[in-house]
């Protein structure tokens, strides 16, 4: 993804009108500061907030965040919340901030996701639904949106359309694989849009499974999709039961956070669960045991 913006997040904060002696790099108190319920990032990485805190813990906080007083001795996250998350872990009593002016809800979601994507990239998904919310409960248009963040009216647009693809396709997306990437999953809503395939959510999960599986590269991906027919969606109906295992298999996969593959037969079948190592082992006998 693309960092390159049509605004920066200093010359959007610029242009806001600032409070509390204006824009200056104010110590406030962390306990006066909470986060913003629509921040467009929902994951935060264990890695990238480790190196985070380690940074800060030898240097401080070099960059403030940006907050609003929403009530006396009281501010909302703008932007800037893994700096405030790091810095409350280290039990800091202060954070060094810049108090603005913003009470227009799409101004404040615009700088909260303009910080996401310069500073630490948002996954597909968290992106698509920021996309979202400035779309439906801020009523701008795709061009709008785009002409705002620097991109195209089709990238605003196609990061939507990741949202109609089903749960177990999107939670893939989210964990940021190398193996499936926004491009497979634009592809793959090529399904929904092939009128000859009517039972379309067991298409494309079946889609998704072959491509993950085979470790198709996105043009060869494009290449495949092109190959849905009717008759080809005639066979997929009747793999309705290989996509419920699927389902089933992805749900395993996400609670242990490994590998999972389910073998059916006639009667029964076998659950394989991978392993790196032994440790591994151990933490998976215990999440086993915990459930």
């Amino acid at each position: 993804m693309s960092k390159r913006l049509g605004k920066g997040l200093e010359a959007l904060i610029s242009s806001y009108q600032t409070d509390d002696e204006s824009y200056v790099d104010g110590l406030v108190p962390i306990s006066m500061i909470e986060p913003n319920a629509e921040q467009p990032r929902q994951s935060f990485e264990t890695e990238n907030m480790n190196a985070l805190i380690e940074s800060i813990k030898i240097n401080g906080v070099l960059q403030p965040i940006s907050i609003r007083k929403i009530k006396k001795n009281k501010y909302q996250i703008i932007a800037g919340e893994r700096r405030f998350r790091a810095a409350k872990f280290l039990n800091l009593k202060t954070i060094p901030a810049y108090i603005l002016s913003v009470n227009d809800k799409s101004h404040l979601m615009e700088l909260a996701l303009i910080e996401n994507l310069q500073r630490v990239e948002l996954n597909a998904i968290e992106e698509a639904e920021a996309f979202a919310v400035l779309h439906s409960k801020h009523n701008l248009s795709h061009k709008e949106i785009g002409e705002k963040l620097g991109k195209s009216r089709s990238y605003i647009s196609n990061s939507i359309r990741l949202l109609r693809l089903p749960d177990p396709i999107k939670n893939d997306l989210i964990k940021n694989n190398d193996s499936f990437t926004p491009g497979h999953a634009r592809a793959l809503l090529g399904i929904l849009k092939n009128k000859k395939i009517k039972n379309k959510s067991i298409a494309i999960l079946d889609a998704w499974n072959t491509v993950v599986s085979s470790n198709l590269s996105v043009r060869k991906t494009e290449q495949y999709i092109g190959t849905f027919s009717d008759s080809k969606n005639k066979i997929l109906v009747d793999k309705k039961q290989k996509s419920e295992f699927l389902l089933i298999e992805n749900e395993i996969k996400n609670i242990l956070n490994t590998k999972v593959q389910i073998k059916s037969k006639i009667k029964g079948g076998q659950i394989i669960i991978s392993f790196e190592s032994k440790n591994q082992l151990k933490k998976l006998l215990r999440q086993i045991k915990n459930k």
